[in-house]
């Protein structure tokens, strides 16, 4: 369990990537948009965004709009109840609330970081017991917000599931544009306003994500994963690991296994 509060202005998150735990977003002040799953959304001040673990996602505001939010992180383990574990893992999305809902969210949030800075016996008990009865509030008392529907979501969201399930064979542009019968350029184009990131970006981070899968579940060579996600050269898939996650394959593999020996 963790619980950050973050300011910031043109602080997108582009690159779409998922966590192996549960994110509760609460937009303080501000705007957002968010791709989830191909979906695209928008989360506005006092919104609650819950995205589960390995749903692919990434956030983006307007040019210059400010926005302040508090994230909190935690496992499903942390969650009590066996029902509010199941409605959680089905939840992901927007939540609305109304304001004495709203407000008394936003006092468990301040009572949450309090504890979290606080060193006493029963610190972690009193931290897991407030993230309950915010989970419980947050599904109880809220209201699930749909999905924007934008010009062109349903084309970009199409080359998007196509990518998904296709990410391991040879990819291009000009193929993908064939699929919606248009432009490579106008593909370029509408993806970019829609995703907020690049084709070529997409596929690539699409491709890592697997790959990292493969790494931490299979003790297969990482000249083999390369290939199995679409890489035709090892080197260009160390560069492209690296860029997105920050660290090589194999560097990655070796962190995966301590923790698990731990």
């Amino acid at each position: 369990m963790a619980c950050e509060r973050v300011c910031g202005v043109n602080d997108n998150i582009e690159k779409a990537h998922y966590h192996s735990y549960y994110e509760i977003y609460y937009m303080e002040a501000g705007e957002r948009h968010f791709v989830i799953n191909n979906q695209p959304y928008f989360a506005r001040q006092g919104d609650f965004v819950l995205f589960s673990p390995y749903i692919m996602h990434c956030a983006y505001s307007g040019k210059d709009i400010a926005f302040k939010r508090i994230l909190i992180c935690f496992r499903e383990h942390e969650i009590s109840s066996e029902e509010l574990r199941e409605k959680l893992s089905a939840g992901t999305g927007i939540y609305r609330m109304d304001a004495k809902s709203n407000k008394r969210m936003h006092f468990l949030m301040e009572m949450f970081m309090e504890e979290q800075d606080r060193t006493g016996e029963y610190r972690e008990e009193y931290m897991k017991s407030i993230l309950n009865t915010m989970v419980l509030t947050m599904l109880e008392k809220s209201v699930m917000s749909g999905a924007e529907k934008l010009k062109n979501t349903d084309c970009v969201s199409e080359i998007m599931d196509y990518i998904n399930y296709h990410y391991q064979e040879d990819l291009t542009l000009q193929k993908l544009a064939d699929l919606l019968f248009i432009s490579p350029p106008y593909l370029c184009k509408i993806f970019k306003e829609y995703a907020n990131q690049t084709v070529v970006q997409y596929i690539n981070t699409t491709r890592i994500l697997n790959a990292q899968r493969m790494v931490m579940e299979t003790e297969d060579r990482i000249t083999e994963i390369s290939r199995s996600v679409g890489f035709v050269n090892v080197t260009h898939f160390n560069r492209v690991f690296k860029s997105i996650t920050g660290i090589t394959p194999s560097v990655f593999r070796k962190r995966v296994r301590m923790r698990e020996n731990k």
